[in-house]
């Protein structure tokens, strides 16, 4: 469907109240974003050649990495949109309690596991609330509930739902200790939820509710001794690089 198509919808009779409204309005908007994006795109490109390209010795290192993490978002959001895939995310982070070591230790973990997809989704320049969050303690399982709004925000995460496993070694035995942080990604509903972050904290929780997750899958185990290692079982990379994978990048290791 072309923009113009969706927004001749609206002039339709009945269509302000049809069910569908949200939807093609969603796509349409979406689609605007898409444009705003690939404008975004070739302003960059344009910056960085300068005004003769076929003398430039030099590119700057800065604009390439926005340049090249434009074009990721972008082709994402338009590979997504074509495939009818959802845009937007909630996103759910608790501690498990069927770890094997100390609940402190374990909801640190959720929480650094948390903190990833804040940086990732400010990297990404995407909208990220906090609609929920506990406090940092080992009488119930660490919790924080996000909203993630932006370029294949859906799509992205979708790959992080299940497990991630914090492994350290046990002292005097040869095995691991396992610290786990589930991961829960759902799509964001067409429908408005009302208003206020209140509002959307309440869609979220109820979105959760209705969610049938019979099966979990191990996403990433992380490792910090003897020696950095993570390895993603979904997107099938392992890297040594712990700063790089908690700064939110993730996504582009693969």
């Amino acid at each position: 469907m072309k923009k113009e198509d969706a927004l001749s919808q609206t002039s339709s009779p009945g269509f302000w109240e049809s069910s569908d409204r949200f939807a093609i309005l969603g796509r349409a908007e979406y689609m605007d974003r898409i444009e705003t994006g690939l404008g975004t795109g070739g302003s960059l490109l344009r910056r960085l050649a300068g005004p003769d390209p076929d003398k430039r010795q030099y590119f700057s290192r800065r604009l390439l990495r926005r340049l090249a993490q434009q074009l990721y978002l972008v082709d994402a959001a338009c590979s997504g949109f074509l495939q009818g895939q959802p845009r937007d995310a909630f996103l759910l982070i608790e501690g498990s309690r069927e770890s094997s070591g100390d609940e402190n230790q374990n909801n640190t973990f959720a929480r650094r596991v948390g903190n990833m997809y804040r940086q990732w989704a400010a990297r990404r320049k995407m909208r990220c609330e906090v609609l929920q969050e506990t406090d940092l303690n080992a009488k119930e399982p660490y919790r924080l509930l996000l909203s993630v709004i932006g370029f294949a925000a859906f799509t992205i995460l979708e790959c992080e739902a299940g497990l991630h496993v914090f492994e350290i070694p046990s002292k005097g035995r040869k095995d691991f200790l396992r610290y786990k942080a589930r991961v829960r990604v759902a799509v964001q509903p067409e429908t408005p939820p009302g208003h206020g972050l209140e509002a959307l904290r309440d869609q979220a929780i109820h979105v959760f509710s209705e969610l049938d997750e019979s099966r979990l899958n191990i996403v990433r185990r992380y490792r910090e001794e003897p020696s950095p290692l993570i390895r993603d079982s979904v997107r099938k990379w392992r890297t040594g690089n712990w700063q790089r994978v908690l700064e939110g990048n993730f996504d582009l290791l693969s």
